[in-house]
């Protein structure tokens, strides 16, 4: 989950240590384990962002390179990147909220059937009174059709002005 905003710039941290995108990895080598090293860079970074003043990020990963970029704006990084409400209607991810004043909190669902992505939107649900409080605008996006969504929206309840589908896996 990502909160996300206009006003932050962060560095962008080389990841050397992990294979390139066309690269095949087993899980059964021992000898190279890029999720330990991945976890202790993304740790060190979390550790520097809690300390500084929270406000905007966006992260993007290049499948083509091996690093992780911080930019100011949503627009360079999802620009034209279009997906659906519930109801069906498409919509740009930039347009969803405002991103010179405003913060949301951007959930992504692996897909609208995953158990934990079900937990993980029934969190955000209760969680939705104290975002709406604060002035931030709740974002969950799921991999699947806008009939999926509604399904979800339907059997959870999950408030359906707050969910997307992304079918396209965009």
């Amino acid at each position: 989950m990502s909160i996300i905003s206009a006003h932050q710039t962060l560095n962008i941290k080389q990841f050397s240590h992990l294979p390139p995108a066309s690269t095949s990895i087993s899980h059964s080598s021992s000898k190279f384990s890029p999720f330990s090293s991945l976890a202790s860079s993304i740790s060190s970074l979390s550790t520097k962002f809690t300390k500084e003043k929270r406000s905007s990020s966006v992260v993007r990963v290049s499948s083509s390179s091996s690093t992780v970029g911080f930019s100011e704006s949503i627009s360079e990084i999802l620009g034209d990147v279009t997906i659906f409400t519930a109801a069906g209607e498409s919509v740009m991810i930039k347009d969803l909220w405002d991103q010179e004043e405003g913060v949301a909190v951007v959930a992504l669902l692996r897909h609208f059937g995953c158990p934990c992505c079900w937990e993980l939107a029934l969190t955000l649900k209760e969680a939705k009174s104290r975002f709406d409080s604060a002035g931030v605008k709740l974002i969950a996006v799921g991999v699947g059709t806008p009939e999926k969504a509604r399904i979800l929206a339907e059997r959870l309840p999950f408030p359906m002005d707050s969910l997307y589908a992304d079918p396209d896996r965009k």
